[in-house]
């Protein structure tokens, strides 16, 4: 059970809030949202753009990860692939491997997307993965 806090001077910061209340996360231009987790958004004049593309290593992978490359998979529904490297230890030494993988992609797993590319249903019990 949880009970507000009322033995502190600083109860005052943390239970005074209002339940339900949204903040604003960002503001901008615009938005490409492809799916859950992997997204763009264009900045303002006093924000910087904001980019995420879940399972995608930003670093190595910058050249695909431009506003214009959202767009075109948006568009084309065509996913662009992307390189993840590294090392890692497997079976008593370190190894290097590389992978490929649709980094930008408007597939999405978890809801059958309907024909107006926007609105989603769930999943029939033999549509699962």
């Amino acid at each position: 059970m949880w009970l507000p806090r009322t033995d502190t001077k600083e109860h005052l910061k943390y239970d005074t809030r209002t339940p339900g209340l949204f903040k604003v996360e960002f503001s901008g231009d615009g938005m490409v949202a492809l799916n859950s987790k992997v997204y763009y958004c264009l900045g303002d004049l006093t924000n910087k753009d904001k980019m995420s593309s879940k399972g995608t290593q930003k670093a190595n992978n910058s050249s695909v990860l431009k506003y214009n490359n959202f767009k075109k998979v948006l568009h084309s529904n065509v996913p662009i692939f992307v390189e993840n490297s590294g090392m890692r230890y497997m079976n008593g030494s370190v190894v290097w491997y590389s992978t490929y993988k649709a980094g930008l992609t408007t597939k999405y797993n978890k809801r059958m997307i309907m024909s107006d590319h926007v609105s989603t249903a769930p999943l029939e019990e033999n549509e699962y993965i």
